[in-house]
């Protein structure tokens, strides 16, 4: 069964650790990600991503290669030449929030329901009820088998370093 739950995902440079990062519309996920890919980053997908379960192993299908850190509709984006197409296992979920009450950017585990509260939050595909038990039981699989993280920080593109650094270091702090 592949369902769209993550809206981008990149592969990290010298590693094969791939993370998705979802979010609310406006959180910034299209910007950090185009950011991230400037940064050495390969992108997998900056939209929505189909993933499936095989061997207790989530995998991604990649998309196309565009980065759109703005939602023009008159183009595809950004053409990425940095972009992974093979099918991956996904070792990270990180849903970004906008949090203006903060003055730097934190990364927590999240963990129990409210992986599941703030994930559903932020997939497509729950809005099409035909396919919602079958989302439902997909979605549980994925809270199971792959670490979520939130990443609470102000809004601002004076912020997005600060992000892609902390995200930087939490991948290394989680591949050791």
């Amino acid at each position: 069964c592949a369902l769209p739950i993550l809206n981008s995902l990149y592969s990290n440079i010298g590693t094969a650790y791939r993370i998705g990062i979802t979010g609310p519309p406006g959180a910034g996920k299209s910007t950090l990600t185009n950011y991230m890919c400037h940064h050495g980053a390969k992108l997998i997908t900056d939209d929505v991503l189909p993933t499936y379960i095989t061997d207790d192993k989530v995998y991604c299908v990649a998309s196309h290669p565009y980065s759109r850190p703005t939602r023009d509709t008159e183009t595809l984006g950004e053409y990425i030449s940095e972009y992974d197409n093979d099918t991956h296992p996904i070792s990270a979920i990180y849903i970004l929030q906008n949090d203006n009450d903060t003055t730097k950017t934190t990364i927590t585990p999240i963990k129990g329901i409210e992986k599941f509260t703030l994930t559903r939050k932020n997939s497509l595909i729950y809005t099409i009820k035909s396919f919602r038990l079958e989302h439902e039981k997909h979605l549980g699989k994925i809270l199971s088998t792959i670490p979520f993280f939130k990443i609470s920080r102000p809004w601002g593109m004076e912020y997005i370093d600060e992000t892609y650094q902390n995200i930087q270091k939490q991948i290394q702090e989680h591949i050791r």
